[in-house]
């Protein structure tokens, strides 16, 4: 049998050779075949051609979608006059360029050729449609892959509109940095990776069946004039043209570019002639067509810039340009006249004649290729959603940018990625943006609050406390925005912009974002660091502070290479200056903008979605702020809804919500383990040991274990406002009043105080209160109270002000605090009840627990206030072992201690922290799906978070067969389901947390 299997395999191996001969030699029949159709096609359809005809179809004429039925049908009656051949589409949208092809290719006698300039996709001329990254951003790409995908989802675009020729891609050198016109269209500086890219770019069009037109021979990168106001002149040897300038050109030109558009640029090293190169035959003819060999087709750039018309009569633009060698005459003035004269031209000179019949024949061969042939396929109007953009798009933009982010830093640079926000403080500096655009917001989510706008309607006073809040920081950045690439001396900065972020520099470190031209940077010499993020959108500014702040990058482009150079060189001796900056990952939460980043289904957050809007329809919350996390990466966040059910305002992701019980893990708990770690208090400890006045009291025995645990036998709650109310009816003591003095000193809402001495009365309530069932479990507040007085004895100082300094200041949590209405933040939060029984006012800031109330609004059991992305911080804490932002701040031992159950079927809490339920039978505070290693905790007026440590498992249970790898999970939801009264349930009864958290853990598994 081995000898037969053998003996199979053999002779298959010898087979090979035949096979692959045989099916190349098919592959080059069917080329010859379709070479011998194309030509005999051309031939016939050029025998069909009358001379008005073969002079019309070198001729592109311009239409403008937006200019409506009236202007179609101008435009027509231009075709029928002079048979032009082709179109170049300016200004309009989706809708307006798809009628107007239709309406074009339906009312001329042959099919028409449309083009747009389309380097960065439609966007570049139509509006409505998305932008594709610009050319020096793919440039600054190390694999030129990403740029091949781009030109194919470019191409889909332009097929989708009914184009047929882009042209681009662009292959000048920017190695000028005052260029006025190139600039960022350019792949960059160098040419191998000019080519490199550009011939990617080709191939991805050809791939969709579009032509690309590279240009602009014999290149415009090194000119400091517009050849749309001028006529610039490149003067360099001709030795220094052919290695730079011309390199490209050539090396394309040999992979079979198909056409090639000539610049209206003068090169004295190349040629005497003091025309244009479309008009100069030793340029085109000579140059383009003998010593580079290109036998494709040539367009001429528009024949209406100053360029042309400065040294060419109009009569004479078109003759020239085809004695010249070349073949598309694009956007003459004047069409009429210049056909016109073409053909006069033709009937008398033969050598003309023969020169206009080849270029005739080139341009039937394109049109072969494109299929215009007999009748135009005429574009679909359903091909506008593909115009303005697909999901796809989307998400290749999302991989573009963030392979195309680099940073670089001089050795006066602070630590980068930051390990903390406060200190150094940073501040931000958003120049020529005011709106409220990403930089900030992401800015704001990782916790840098002192974010300020600078353009020119800023006035001077402003600017002036501006800049004194600035002086205040250690680091600033100044993020770039709305940059002019077409202005390389000034960037579209004004003069006032330009000096006040001069003196800005002066004796401060400044970090840049830089969202144009690499050259903007020379504007701040003195950075000590830089990010170069190209595109002025949301994907490439999130890229940017992900990249600043250490999140690392999609899961979608791991294998990628990042970008580790910028395209040009900034200002001279940039790169010895200052050294790259290597990519971070996880040291905090990367916000994904698409849960394919975090390798998620997107149905999942569909379906998530889909859940919270039935839960705010069926009014079991006016509205929530949600984040699902699959290892470090926000797959699913933002918020959700209103902040009450009459839907006047939204909730805003930086809205404060009253955490409730979260109190007990995010404030309490917390301070305890780092207590725990600094072996200032033990589990073991009791009461009477923490709080000297505890000892031999009825609760002075009660460990710290046992109140973490929920074993020490202390009722659930107290309903002490009840009492007080009570004692103030039967006895007519004013415990209670509206007026804040020396007496009713202790703030309950803005507008009602309590007697201090009544903080006192409140606690001998809870010393006297009576043990039930000791050890076993059961849930209470109560315990809570204990520790946070503890924790405020130990360090000596108020609970706010520990945690502050340990954790929330430095991890960026300045959205987390205690009782907002005393420190004028009332406005941020949410509001959790009219309550009509207590307090008889609407509670927004203030605490919503009666008793944390009645302390002031900071206790141990409740009175923390936060939104999503300050919670999801400290649940990536838990999850990562006690890091964030790549500093360590717990022991991952410490962690696992505290969040480990190991009491069932007894008692299922960990130590602060709730767990699953003991048995699957039972009703869980984690849902179905938790494993039992998880984690959390709910909170009464709606709030939840849930995290499940990263493990590995194995399939069906067989050691090391199928083992896999589970990402650590993170959910966190914060609601005010309570609103306008907490006798509302329905979230509760209907079970939304734990069903968004199953969601949110099978979307991560």
């Amino acid at each position: 049998m081995r000898l037969l299997v053998f003996g199979l395999l053999f002779g298959a191996l010898l087979l090979l050779p035949c096979s692959f001969s045989t099916t190349a030699e098919i592959g080059e029949s069917e080329a010859r075949r379709d070479d011998e159709q194309a030509a005999a096609w051309v031939e016939a359809a050029f025998q069909r051609l009358s001379p008005a005809e073969k002079a019309g179809l070198t001729l592109m004429v311009p239409a403008y979608p937006k200019k409506g039925f009236r202007h179609y049908q101008q435009v027509a009656e231009l075709i029928r006059q002079t048979h032009a051949g082709g179109v170049i589409v300016f200004q309009g949208g989706p809708v307006q360029t798809i009628r107007m092809i239709r309406y074009l290719q339906q009312h001329t006698p042959r099919p028409l050729m449309f083009a747009l300039d389309a380097e960065w996709g439609a966007a570049m001329r139509l509006d409505s449609v998305i932008a594709f990254p610009k050319a020096m951003t793919l440039g600054a790409l190390e694999q030129t892959r990403w740029t091949y995908r781009a030109a194919r989802h470019i191409a889909q675009q332009l097929r989708a509109l009914g184009i047929h020729v882009n042209f681009a891609p662009v292959v000048d050198i920017n190695s000028n940095p005052q260029n006025p016109i190139i600039h960022l269209r350019s792949f960059g500086e160098d040419p191998e990776r000019v080519t490199a890219h550009a011939a990617a770019y080709l191939q991805g069009m050809r791939k969709e069946g579009l032509v690309g037109v590279i240009k602009h021979f014999p290149g415009h990168g090194d000119t400091h004039l517009d050849s749309h106001k001028d006529l610039p002149v490149i003067r360099h040897s001709a030795e220094l043209l052919r290695r730079r300038e011309l390199w490209p050109f050539r090396r394309l030109v040999r992979q079979g570019v198909d056409a090639v558009m000539v610049g209206h640029l003068l090169a004295p090293a190349l040629s005497p002639s003091p025309l244009p190169a479309p008009f100069d035959p030793v340029m085109v003819d000579s140059l383009l067509r003998g010593e580079l060999g290109f036998q494709g087709v040539v367009f001429t750039d528009a024949l209406n810039m100053k360029g042309a018309t400065k040294r060419v009569p109009t009569d004479s633009l078109g003759v020239k340009a085809i004695r010249a060698g070349c073949d598309v005459l694009l956007m003459p003035p004047q069409p009429q006249r210049v056909i016109r004269h073409v053909m006069a031209t033709a009937r008398k000179d033969p050598a003309f004649r023969r020169q206009l019949d080849r270029s005739v024949r080139r341009i039937l061969k394109l049109r072969y290729r494109l299929g215009l042939r007999n009748t135009p396929r005429l574009p679909d109007p359903a091909g506008v959603a593909r115009a303005r953009g697909s999901r796809s798009d989307s998400l290749l933009l999302v991989q573009i940018a963030q392979l195309a982010v680099s940073g670089w830093r001089s050795p006066q640079a602070p630590p980068l990625p930051p390990t903390r926000i406060d200190s150094p403080s940073w501040a931000v500096l958003i120049v020529n943006d005011s709106t409220d655009n990403e930089v900030g917001r992401m800015m704001r989510r990782y916790g840098v609050n002192r974010i300020f706008r600078l353009d020119d309607a800023t006035p001077w006073r402003r600017w002036k406390a501006i800049a004194d809040s600035l002086a205040m920081a250690d680091y600033v950045i100044v993020s770039l925005h709305r940059l002019n690439m077409w202005n390389a001396r000034t960037f579209g900065l004004s003069k006032v912009l330009r000096t006040r972020l001069g003196g800005l520099q002066a004796g401060r470190k400044t970090v840049v974002f830089n969202f144009g031209s690499p050259y903007a940077l020379r504007l701040f010499p003195h950075a000590v660091a830089f990010y170069q993020g190209y595109e002025d959108q949301p994907y490439f500014h999130r890229a940017v502070v992900h990249r600043w702040a250490g999140a690392g990058q999609s899961k979608f482009v791991r294998d990628a290479e990042p970008s580790r150079h910028i395209p040009v060189t900034p200002f001279p001796a940039f790169e010895e200056k200052n050294k790259w900056l290597p990519i971070v990952a996880a040291a905090r939460i990367f916000y994904c903008s698409f849960p394919e980043e975090a390798a998620v289904d997107p149905h999942a957050a569909w379906m998530m979605d889909t859940l919270i809007a039935h839960a705010i329809d069926s009014q079991a919350m006016p509205g929530c702020q949600v984040m699902a996390m699959a290892d470090h990466y926000a797959w699913w966040w933002g918020a959700r809804g209103w902040h009450t059910y009459d839907s006047v305002r939204p909730v805003d992701e930086f809205d404060l919500y009253d955490l409730a019980s979260l109190t007990k893990v995010m404030a309490t708990t917390l301070a305890v383990m780092k207590l725990y770690e600094e072996n200032r208090i033990h589990l073991a400890d009791s009461l009477g040991a923490l709080l000297p006045e505890m000892a031999g009291t009825l609760h002075g025995s009660l460990t710290v274990e046992a109140l973490l645990r929920h074993t020490s036998g202390l009722p659930a709650w107290v309903p002490f406002y009840r009492i007080f109310l009570e004692k103030e009816k039967k006895e007519g003591v004013r415990i209670f009043s509206r007026k804040r003095d020396a007496r009713f000193s202790v703030p309950i809402t803005p507008s009602l105080f309590m007697r201090k001495d009544y903080v006192d009365t409140l606690w001998q309530h809870v010393d006297t209160l009576s043990l039930r069932d000791r050890g076993s479990y059961r849930y209470s507040d109560l315990g809570m109270y204990y520790l946070h007085r503890a924790v405020e004895r130990l360090t000596g100082r108020p609970i706010e002000a520990f945690l502050k300094k340990h954790f929330w200041e430095p991890m960026g949590m300045n959205h987390t605090m205690f009782a907002p209405f005393l420190k004028g933040r009332a406005a941020e939060a949410v509001p959790s009840e009219v309550d009509d029984y207590f307090r008889h006012d609407t509670l927004r800031g203030a605490v919503h627990d009666m008793a944390a109330a009645m302390l002031g609004g900071t206790a141990g059991h409740a009175g923390l206030f936060s939104n999503v992305h300050d919670v999801a911080k400290m649940v990536h804490l838990f999850l990562s072992g006690g890091w964030y932002g790549g500093r360590r701040y717990l022991q991952t031992a410490t962690i696992e201690r505290f969040t480990r159950g190991g009491l069932c079927p007894d008692v299922r809490r960990g130590l602060g922290f709730d767990k699953p339920a003991c048995r699957r039978d039972e009703p869980s505070p984690a849902g179905e799906l938790a494993p039992a290693s998880s984690f959390g905790h709910s909170g009464f007026t709606g709030t939840y978070f849930w995290a499940a440590p990263r493990r590995f498992e194995f399939l069906r249970g067989i050691p090391y067969l199928g083992r896999f790898y589970q990402p650590a999970v993170g959910f966190v939801f914060l609601s005010n389901r309570t609103f306008p009264t907490m006798s509302n349930r329905r979230l509760i009864t209907t079970n939304v947390r734990t069903r968004l958290f199953d969601l949110a853990f099978e979307a991560g598994r």
